[in-house]
């Protein structure tokens, strides 16, 4: 009976609100105790769990990490330090980010950075730091788009630079599947492929998030109707209800159409063609749309895909009549 006083002392920590961290270091000590076990062998205990248990990771063990240089002030430190080199902006100090996320998250080093490990206590502050520096005012809502776009930046750095890491889940997942089908390929080989994709994703991410500081979110994908309509070098035309959301909304974009954009100036030229607006038609390669959140770019881009398709089924049957001006806009 006496090992159950463990659970006592769990239901009177969190009872009295102490730190749930030391209610359970606490619970565990006095659970060896009455067990008759010394401290040391206590100690040997965590570290065989530690060591044996596959849920446990090293990651979380950050957290508390975190809590405590937080709390000592790190935040503002990181925003200090950035406030003194006045040249740097929101844009360029997340595009860096960005690319130290995609490197180390290609060799498989995805947990020394995240929300929690560094958006939150460093990348953020320094992104409003860095605004801040340059004279902008941050209200509440203007200081969240900030930190929203940091957050956004550590995702996208983390999704495209992961599969380069041949021992990540989703390359793995992809060689399993193809294996199913009778399709034998070494994980090597797709992270090789998966190489030009994590370069031309940063480049144009990077040069689009560079370009339009007014937005949080972009969403891009070579989708069937996307593609076919981006092949003729047309605008949307407002012959749906639907369709009139893009109306006067959206451009195209013919430079560097078809190309394989590796090169930052030419993803900055691409972006200096979609200054505004929720959409861009990229000639012969696909749709682009953008948003203050990520929801709202997938819908975007999920209306502008299905306009595309009532338009290359009105062309074909015949001449669609379009809406007018006062209707559409």
């Amino acid at each position: 009976m006496l090992t159950l006083l463990g659970v006592a002392v769990v239901v009177v920590g969190f009872a009295v609100r102490l730190n749930p961290l030391l209610v359970v270091v606490m619970a565990a000590f006095v659970t060896g105790w009455a067990a008759g076990l010394t401290p040391v062998e206590v100690l040997a205990a965590f570290g065989k769990a530690f060591n044996e248990n596959r849920f446990v990771s090293a990651a979380y063990l950050v957290l508390p990490v975190i809590g405590v240089v937080e709390r000592a002030g790190l935040q503002e430190r990181a925003r200090t330090l950035i406030g003194r080199f006045r040249g740097v902006s929101v844009g360029p100090l997340l595009v860096v980010y960005l690319l130290f996320r995609q490197l180390t998250s290609a060799l498989g080093l995805t947990s020394i950075a995240g929300q929690t490990q560094s958006i939150r206590p460093i990348v953020a502050p320094m992104a409003e730091g860095a605004a801040e520096a340059r004279g902008v005012t941050l209200d509440a809502a203007t200081r969240q788009d900030v930190r929203a776009m940091a957050a956004a930046t550590d995702n996208v750095g983390l999704f495209f630079g992961e599969d380069i890491f041949i021992a990540i889940g989703s390359i793995l997942l992809m060689v399993g599947f193809l294996a199913t089908a009778g399709i034998t390929i070494d994980p090597i080989h797709l992270s090789l492929w998966a190489i030009p994709t994590a370069v031309v994703a940063f480049v144009i991410h990077a040069a689009v998030h560079e370009a339009r500081p007014d937005i949080i979110a972009a969403a891009h994908s070579h989708s069937v109707n996307g593609k076919a309509f981006a092949s003729l070098g047309i605008p949307l035309d407002p012959i749906t209800q639907d369709s009139c959301i893009f109306y006067n909304e959206h451009t195209v974009i013919s430079e560097q159409g078809g190309a394989v954009v590796f090169e930052i100036e030419a993803g900055r030229e691409l972006a200096a063609k979609f200054p505004t607006g929720k959409a861009a038609i990229h000639q012969n390669h696909g749709l682009f749309t953008v948003g203050q959140t990520v929801d709202e770019a997938a819908f975007w881009f999920i209306s502008m895909e299905r306009s595309c398709q009532a338009q290359l089924l009105a062309m074909a049957a015949g001449t669609p009549k379009l809406i007018p001006h006062k209707y559409a806009d």
